[in-house]
């Protein structure tokens, strides 16, 4: 968890200074107008409620995702552990390439 903060905070550091540095008038091919996603100054300022709940509702259905998942991935190490473990190496072996396919296929698409 430190490393994701850590990181967060370098990049928030680095954004900031390279801002800066386009607001000078020093950003070459960007102008002066700032980066290119980056430039939030004319953004709004308040939110009222009715922003804030569907914002809300999004994070709560993530959470509880994530949550599944972990649950998934717990179940998943469990059944293998005592499943397969006692199979041999020849499922072991056939279970890891099944896995590879299957991640490939999903990368593919």
């Amino acid at each position: 968890m430190w490393r994701v903060f850590f990181t967060s905070a370098v990049v928030a550091v680095v954004v900031r200074s390279a801002m800066n540095w386009c607001d000078s008038g020093k950003c070459g091919h960007f102008g002066a107008g700032g980066f290119i996603i980056w430039d939030i100054s004319g953004g709004q300022e308040d939110y009222s409620y009715q922003e804030l709940l569907p914002v809300a509702i999004i994070g709560v259905i993530g959470g509880l995702l994530g949550a599944l998942f972990n649950q998934l991935t717990l179940y998943i190490t469990k059944w293998r552990r005592t499943y397969l473990h006692k199979k041999g190496k020849r499922v072991q072996v056939c279970w890891r390439y099944d896995i590879l396919v299957v991640i490939k296929v999903e990368l593919l698409l």
